[in-house]
């Protein structure tokens, strides 16, 4: 019943229509409260609104039914970042560290949390180990690897100076770069 709704849901925003997609995810959401799939669904509309106080909300009630997902703890901690609230990613990036400590994408985001928060060498020790996590990821030398940022704050993979192909292979946190 959950994918029925998110199809639905999927369809109507692929079409433009994010207010129908809204309306399926709600809908949804009657039967299903605790639908994760659904949820996240909930919290990428607001991401691609660019509401991400709103995706906040939702992460968090994905949190509040399935504490141990590291995909919303990302995705928590990277709307966070998007809305400067450096100690909520922080946070955030702590706990799906915790969860899956060889996450390069926590990393980063507790990178740019302690870089927004002005505590640069904190920002270092992340954004190297999300260098090393994501040279043994790509089986690459470190050095090849470099962390920079997009003009709206995302963090940014390069490799060998050229931004990486990799995308995040989760669709409802927008455009964030995972590794």
């Amino acid at each position: 019943l959950e994918q029925a709704w998110l199809t639905l849901a999927r369809l109507r925003a692929a079409l433009g229509d994010e207010a129908g997609a809204e309306a399926y995810l709600q809908k949804g959401l009657q039967y299903l409260p605790q639908g994760i799939g659904l949820l996240f669904e909930r919290a990428a509309l607001e991401t691609r609104r660019g509401n991400d106080t709103r995706a906040i909300d939702w992460y968090r009630r994905i949190i509040a039914a399935d504490s141990a997902s590291v995909d919303a703890w990302l995705g928590l901690g990277a709307a966070a970042l998007r809305s400067r609230q450096p100690a909520l990613a922080i946070d955030a990036a702590g706990k799906a560290i915790a969860l899956a400590p060889a996450s390069a994408d926590a990393h980063v985001i507790a990178a740019y949390g302690s870089y927004l928060q002005g505590d640069l060498p904190k920002a270092r020790e992340s954004a190297s180990r999300a260098r090393e996590l994501a040279a043994d990821w790509l089986q690459l030398e470190t050095r090849r690897i470099a962390l920079h940022r997009h003009e709206d704050g995302r963090p940014r993979l390069l490799v060998d100076g050229a931004p990486s192909p990799l995308s995040l292979s989760l669709s409802h946190s927008g455009d964030w770069l995972a590794i």
